[in-house]
């Protein structure tokens, strides 16, 4: 009996204690409501149709609703809360910090939608954000939803607005929806092939244009979805066009330029040969089996060196760096160079800029040019040498009295120092220095004369004494109008003069 009694009074009391552990929880939850919802004293009770959210600096710390986008405590912070509610609620602050007195800013698309701060105390670095929307009983949700929708009605007017053909096709092939850009001439592409599951294909077709009776090119892309498919037009009509006039002027260029002597190979703004001639290969000895491949600018300069048709390079870092010198001295338009090979040919080969960042070259064979001049100079050097070995004072007299020619005696003779060039030198400054190292009363003035009368030929003696000889002067008219003066003794010995 006594056992259970002393049973009863301890089932009693642990009941009261559970009853009363119950109610003060019970109790609490008002409190924590109360302290979610306003964190300091005497903040209004949350309303229904609210969502609480609570940030500490810019971490999110809590929130009254579980239905609120939080994938985690790490990612939803205030940037992400920002990111989440700008679609509906412009000018949220971009930090917590900067709200420092209650505001709120009310919903674009629904003006009875809030969005409440109040932010807490200054010490706790506390903010306090109501989401307050009525229609759901969680407000989170409902924002959720308008955001949804608001996405899809600017996606919706995006596309209908773009210029861009843009049409959606269930798994059949059939059309589902189409944007203004979109007409009625793009449903006969209804039977073109659809890509398999994940896949994407793009295709090219020509559709005839109502208003022009032309034809307009587009490339389709198609790209399959899980429930259809999207495709999308791109008119590519101007490219092609474009491509085609390119074409054509390029064989127009061709045939302009197949009859040309001088090799020209134009190439394309990626150093790919684009155009050239039948002079390059009867040049260069490229067969054209290699140049139809369109070969690099490197690759083409490498068959040349490897055809001995251009200089060969010490070594191939020279010749590469030749090769970099060369392009850009032709992009700038300086690049002009003589090569001289050892089969006795010489190519000048000139580079030019050309539109769009092309460069072309162009090889001309001037291998009688060089040999003619060469010819000439030898020529030259032979006269030089014929006139410098004479006994006699020699002297060449242009039309306009320029001496163009003399040899040393002439100089030793007059006073003319060997250095002396010959471009400005006139006859009446020869005369004088003449009667300067050798005066005579009249000699060097009826020579004068004499030089400019004589019609074919003409002679003048008894002039200075040299060596007790007196000298004697020759003029020879030449067939350009100019006059060769011989100088020298009267007997007609050599000159005596000094080395």
């Amino acid at each position: 009996m006594t056992l259970t009694y002393l049973t009863w009074i301890t089932i009693t009391a642990t009941a009261t204690a559970t009853v009363c552990l119950v109610l003060y929880l019970v109790a609490q939850l008002p409190r924590r409501a109360h302290a979610l919802a306003g964190h300091d004293r005497g903040a209004p009770p949350r309303s229904s149709d609210e969502t609480v959210f609570l940030f500490k600096g810019s971490a999110l710390i809590d929130t009254d609703r579980c239905s609120a986008p939080t994938p985690s405590a790490e990612t939803f912070d205030w940037a992400a809360f920002r990111r989440w509610l700008l679609p509906r609620f412009a000018a949220i602050p971009d930090i917590p910090s900067m709200i420092d007195a209650p505001s709120e800013i009310a919903a674009r698309d629904d003006p009875a939608a809030r969005l409440i701060f109040e932010p807490g105390p200054e010490d706790s670095n506390t903010l306090r954000v109501r989401l307050r929307d009525a229609g759901l009983s969680d407000p989170s949700q409902r924002h959720e939803l308008r955001l949804q929708m608001l996405t899809g009605l600017t996606h919706i007017a995006q596309t209908r607005d773009c210029p861009y053909p843009l049409w959606r096709l269930d798994l059949t092939g059939r059309i589902l929806w189409r944007n203004a850009a979109c007409d009625s001439r793009f449903e006969a592409l209804s039977d073109m092939p659809l890509p398999g599951p994940g896949e994407r294909r793009n295709d090219q077709v020509s559709l005839r244009n109502p208003l022009n009776m032309g034809e307009d090119c587009f490339e389709i892309h198609t790209i399959a979805q899980p429930d259809g498919f999207a495709r999308y037009a791109i008119e590519t009509t101007r490219v092609r066009t474009a491509e085609a006039a390119r074409v054509d002027f390029i064989q127009t260029l061709t045939k302009t330029f197949a009859h040309l002597t001088v090799g020209l190979a134009v190439f394309d703004q990626r150093r790919q040969l684009v155009l050239f001639n039948p002079a390059l290969t009867d040049l260069t000895r490229l067969p054209p089996e290699f140049m139809a491949t369109r070969p690099s600018l490197n690759a083409f300069f490498d068959r040349l060196r490897d055809g001995h048709v251009m200089p060969e390079p010490r070594d191939y870092t020279d010749w590469r760096r030749q090769i970099d010198d060369m392009l850009s001295s032709a992009e700038d338009g300086l690049y002009q160079e003589t090569w001289s090979l050892p089969s006795n040919v010489t190519y000048k080969v000139t580079g030019r800029p050309h539109p769009d960042g092309a460069v072309a070259f162009f090889f001309e064979d001037i291998s009688a040019d060089v040999q003619q001049s060469r010819r000439h100079q030898s020529e030259m050097s032979t006269r030089d040498a014929m006139i410098e070995a004479l006994d006699q004072a020699v002297m060449i007299v242009c039309p306009d009295d320029r001496i163009s020619l003399c040899n040393s005696a002439f100089r030793q003779l007059v006073g003319i120092a060997p250095d002396r060039a010959l471009t400005d030198l006139r006859l009446t400054e020869a005369l004088k220095s003449g009667q300067a190292e050798m005066p005579h009363p009249r000699f060097w003035k009826e020579l004068n004369k004499l030089i400019r009368t004589t019609k074919t030929r003409g002679s003048l003696g008894q002039g200075p004494i040299l060596d007790d000889r007196p000298l004697a002067a020759r003029v020879r008219r030449l067939p350009d109008g100019g006059r060769m003066v011989l100088i020298g003794p009267e007997d007609g010995t050599a000159l005596a003069l000094s080395a």
